[in-house]
């Protein structure tokens, strides 16, 4: 099966995208998972800039299933302990403790293009 990457690229249901910038840094599962937050946030606003993003792990988990949910949080909380995501609870309900994400300036530059593997 054929999605559209980012840019209105072509790309393969099966094909997994990182930013090496954010891999030297972070790890690869973190670089795994920040393209992915990227990539959604482009496409819901047109730009990562000064947008929030609600992310459930078991959301990323459905889309990398090879990566358990301990290793999704330990990839997001490196993320966020870089400076590459601002970490936040922005939920109308008290007992809801999904995060919300947002790419700090450092990240977007982090990402920007031509800095893929």
């Amino acid at each position: 099966m054929i999605t559209n990457g980012i840019n209105g690229e072509i790309r393969k249901e099966n094909e997994c995208r990182f930013n090496r910038n954010i891999a030297m840094i972070c790890g690869i599962r973190a670089a795994l998972i920040a393209q992915y937050l990227w990539e959604i946030m482009e496409y819901e606003n047109g730009t990562a800039e000064d947008y929030w993003r609600k992310m459930p792990q078991k959301m990323i988990q459905t889309v990398y299933p090879f990566l358990s949910r301990h290793m999704i949080r330990d990839a997001m909380k490196e993320l966020t302990e870089c400076r590459i995501l601002r970490a936040s609870e922005r939920n109308e309900s008290r007992f809801d403790r999904t995060r919300w994400y947002q790419f700090t300036e450092y990240g977007m530059e982090l990402m920007s293009p031509g800095s893929y593997a």
